[in-house]
């Protein structure tokens, strides 16, 4: 019989307290309609936590 473990990595927070932050490292062309003019925009994401 195999025995089954769940992981979690439950954190309790206080809304707003605190803000996570990460950067993808990788870059996404994007075009300029007009121009054609590619650029690389850096994929950001970020959110304030609130437990529950």
């Amino acid at each position: 019989m195999r025995s089954r473990v769940v992981g979690s990595m439950g954190q309790a927070h206080v809304g707003g307290e605190k803000l996570f932050a990460a950067q993808a490292g990788q870059t996404v062309p994007v075009i300029d309609p007009l121009t054609g003019e590619i650029s690389a925009a850096e994929i950001f994401v970020a959110t304030l936590v609130a437990s529950n």
